[in-house]
C-alpha cells in the first residue's frame, strides 16, 4: 500500500457511507446510479495528476499529493485540507451535476461545495469545516461584493480573470445553498432534494425549477401559511449584493426597528432578507421557522418591542448574506456583554461576526474606531480561533493599509488579548487551538515583541531535547 493515506482512506469509507445514508431515501437516484455502471468505484491515486476533474466510470482519481499525511512530519491542520478534498472527489461522482451541468454550473459548483463542507463538519466534527468556511470564505466574499459584483451569469472564457469571477460566484452558490439549509432546517432541505432525486434522475429533467418546486412542495405540505417562496428568494438572493441591515431603537419607547440599506439602487427591485435575531434576556441562536421574520419589498421595516437595558443581536450564526450596524448604544451593550464572563453565551460564529462587521463599518466611517476596540479588547478572554479570526484578517489588512507608525499605534490597543494567550503551553489536542497560538505568535513577531523571541526560544529547546518526538 502507498504510505501515509490511512487518514484518505477512512475519509473516503467515511464520506461514502454518509452520502449513502443521507441520500436514502432517494431510491429514482440510486436506481440511476446503477444503470450507469456506478455499482463500484475504485479511488486511485496518482502522482502528478494533471486532469483533476477527469471522470471515467468506476473511478474515482485522486493527485498523491494532495491526499498523502504524514503523522511524523504534517500538521493536525493539514487534515483539514486533505477531508475536504476527497469529500469533492465522491460528491462529485455521486452527485455532481444535480442540475443541467451546461444551463446551472454555478448552482452545482456551489452545491458541490456546500456538501463538502457539510459532510466533512458532520463525519469529523473537531474539524468544525462549516465554522471556518463562514468565517474565511463568507467573510472574505462580503469584503469582495463590497467593490465588485458577483452574481451566476459570468462566463468562465480563456482569461484568467474570468475563472477568478467564476469561482466567487460558486462560493456565493455555496452561500446560497447554506442560507436555503439554515432557512428551512436540515430536515426540510434533504427532504425537498431527495423528492427532486427520485423525479428528476428517473425522468432526467435537472432545472432549477423542478428543484425549487419540489422543496416548496415540502414546504407547503408541512405549513401551507409559511410565506416563502423559494425560487424568488433564490434568484433574489443570486443576483443582488449583499445589503446591511439597520438597527434603530428607541430607549424611550422601547422599540427597536429593522430596516435596510441598499448599496445598489437595482437591489430594491425585490429583495427577500431573512431576519433572525436574540435577545440578552433570552440568549437562543438556534434557528426555527418560528424566529424568521422577512424584509421584503412589501415589507420594508420590522419594529420589535425590546427593554432599553438590553442588547439585540441580529443574524443568528449568520445563516443570512448580509452586514447589521446598530446604534452606538446597542454596540455598547454588546460589547460590554463580551467583556463580561457570560460571552461564551453568544454563539461564535456571532461573536466572529460582530468583529468583522464592526472593523467593516470602521473602515467605511460608519461608527467610530474606538467603539471598534471596545469591541474588540474582549478578545482578551477569547481561545477560540473561529472568533479570532476577522481579528486576525483585521491585523492583515491595518498592517497593509496603515503607515507604520499608525498601524504600531493602533496594534497596541490589541497587545492585551494578545498576551493572553499562553503561547508556551505545550501543543494540545486541539486544531484551532493550535492555529490561534500560531497566528498570534506571528503577530507578536511582526511588532518585534520580546515574548515572540522567548516562544521561539523555548519552542527551539523542547524540539533539541528529543528531535525524533517533538516536532
Amino acid at each position: 500500500m502507498i504510505p501515509h493515506v490511512n487518514f484518505a482512506l477512512r475519509v473516503i469509507k467515511n464520506v461514502t457511507m454518509y452520502l449513502e445514508n443521507y441520500w436514502q431515501n432517494s431510491e429514482g437516484f440510486f436506481k440511476w446510479i446503477l444503470v450507469s455502471s456506478e455499482k463500484k468505484v475504485d479511488h486511485v491515486i496518482i502522482p502528478n495528476l494533471q486532469d483533476e476533474d477527469k471522470q471515467i466510470l468506476g473511478f474515482v482519481f485522486h493527485r498523491e499529493a494532495d491526499i498523502m499525511y504524514n503523522e511524523e512530519i504534517d500538521s493536525s491542520e493539514r487534515k483539514m485540507i486533505i477531508a475536504p478534498l476527497i469529500a469533492r472527489k465522491i460528491i462529485q461522482k455521486y452527485i455532481g451535476n444535480l442540475l443541467d451541468p451546461y444551463r446551472f454550473q454555478w448552482l452545482n459548483e456551489g452545491f458541490i461545495i456546500f456538501q463538502q463542507v457539510y459532510i466533512i463538519d458532520e463525519i469529523v466534527s473537531d474539524f468544525r469545516m462549516m465554522d471556518l468556511f463562514i468565517v474565511q470564505f463568507q467573510h472574505e466574499l462580503l469584503d469582495l461584493n463590497t467593490y465588485i459584483d458577483i452574481n451566476p451569469v459570468i462566463k468562465c472564457d480563456n482569461y484568467p480573470e474570468n475563472y477568478i469571477y467564476s469561482f466567487l460566484s460558486h462560493i456565493k452558490s455555496s452561500i446560497i445553498w447554506r442560507m436555503l439549509e439554515r432557512i428551512l432546517s436540515p430536515n426540510i432541505f434533504s427532504k425537498g432534494i431527495n423528492i427532486y432525486l427520485n423525479i428528476q434522475y428517473t425522468e432526467m429533467g435537472r432545472t432549477s425549477d423542478s428543484l425549487w418546486i419540489s422543496i416548496q412542495n415540502v414546504i407547503d405540505e408541512l405549513d401551507a401559511e409559511y410565506q416563502f417562496n423559494v425560487r424568488s428568494a433564490v434568484d433574489s438572493w443570486s443576483m443582488q449584493s449583499f445589503s446591511v441591515l439597520k438597527v434603530m431603537r428607541n430607549y424611550l419607547s422601547n422599540v427597536t426597528t429593522i430596516s435596510i440599506q441598499f448599496r445598489n439602487k437595482l437591489d430594491e427591485k425585490q429583495y427577500y432578507i431573512p431576519v433572525t435575531y436574540t435577545t440578552e434576556s433570552k440568549p437562543n441562536f438556534t434557528i426555527t421557522w418560528s424566529n424568521i421574520q422577512w424584509l421584503t419589498s412589501s415589507n420594508p421595516k420590522i419594529e420589535i418591542p425590546l427593554r432599553e437595558d438590553q442588547w439585540i443581536i441580529l443574524n443568528l450564526q449568520q445563516a443570512g448574506y448580509y452586514r447589521v450596524n446598530y446604534d452606538n448604544e446597542n454596540w455598547l451593550k454588546i460589547a460590554r456583554y463580551l467583556n463580561s464572563e457570560e460571552y461564551s453565551n453568544i454563539h461564535v460564529l456571532n461573536r466572529a461576526q460582530i468583529i468583522d462587521d464592526a472593523f467593516y463599518f470602521a473602515i467605511k466611517k460608519s461608527i467610530k474606531f474606538s467603539l471598534f476596540w471596545e469591541l474588540a479588547i474582549y478578545l482578551q478572554k477569547e481561545k477560540d480561533y473561529i472568533a479570532w479570526y476577522p481579528m486576525i484578517k483585521a491585523l492583515e489588512f491595518m498592517s497593509n493599509a496603515f503607515a507604520f507608525s499608525k498601524f504600531y499605534s493602533q496594534f497596541q490597543k490589541i497587545k492585551e488579548p494578545l498576551n493572553a494567550i499562553n503561547l508556551f503551553d505545550e501543543d494540545t489536542n486541539d486544531d484551532h487551538v493550535n492555529c490561534l497560538k500560531l497566528e498570534l505568535a506571528k503577530w507578536k513577531c511582526i511588532i518585534n515583541d520580546t515574548s515572540c523571541t522567548t516562544w521561539a526560544n523555548h519552542q527551539l529547546q523542547w524540539h533539541l531535547k528529543n528531535p525524533e518526538e517533538n516536532k
